[in-house]
Formats: structure tokens, C-alpha cells, sequence
């Protein structure tokens, strides 16, 4: 008789859970559904901020605007980066190692990995 009773209420557990499971596998494909609607946004509205990136807006490259300024105004580049990575500064750098800000004049020389990213 005990057992009866237990496999009934086993049997009980496992209806509420099977539609438990079911709500759950509903509410699941939903949010699948409402996931990949907005992915869907999200790719149109990339595609919208990609035309007005690709509109007029022309840019002009770093490496562009250094040749302009050696090759038609004349300035001398070797002689630039003479002024920059003086000799001084080279031997602060394999003193104190290639990362850093390193005083240069009125300036100071920012080194990262032993390259020289910028000025400050």
C-alpha cells in the first residue's frame, strides 16, 4: 500500500514537473525569438551607421600627412628624429629601460617597448 501511494505521488511530481518543463521550453523559444530580433536591429541599424561613415568623410592618414610634410614642404625627417631620439635620450632609455617619459628640451619623449609612440 505504501508503495502505491509513493508511485502516485511520484507519478504527481513528475506531471508538475513535465509542465514545468514545458512552460519553460515555451518561455525559452520565446526569448530565442526576442534574442534574435534584436540582433536583427542591432545588424540594421551597424548598417545605417556604416553609410553615414562611408559618406563624404575622406580621411587623411598619419603616414599621409608625414610624407606631405617631407616630400613637399621639405622638411627633413632623419633630422626630426635626430632632435627627438637624441643621444642623451638613447642613453636614458638603455639606462632605465624602453618604457617610459624621458625629459627631451621643452619637451618629453614617451617610449614604449623601446619605440617612441608620441610627445608630450
Amino acid at each position: 500500500m505504501k508503495e502505491k501511494i509513493k508511485i502516485k505521488g511520484l507519478k504527481s511530481q513528475l506531471k508538475i514537473m513535465e509542465g514545468e518543463a514545458q512552460a519553460l521550453k515555451i518561455k525559452l523559444a520565446n526569448i530565442q525569438k526576442e534574442y534574435h530580433l534584436k540582433l536583427k536591429i542591432i545588424n540594421e541599424i551597424k548598417t545605417e551607421i556604416d553609410k553615414f561613415n562611408l559618406s563624404n568623410t575622406i580621411e587623411i592618414s598619419d603616414h599621409a600627412i608625414v610624407r606631405y610634410t617631407e616630400r613637399v614642404l621639405g622638411y627633413d625627417i632623419d633630422y626630426i628624429k635626430k632632435q627627438i631620439l637624441t643621444t642623451e635620450i638613447q642613453e636614458l632609455i638603455e639606462t632605465l629601460g624602453g618604457n617610459g617619459n624621458y625629459p627631451n628640451k621643452d619637451f618629453k619623449v614617451v617610449v614604449k617597448n623601446n619605440t617612441v609612440v608620441t610627445i608630450v
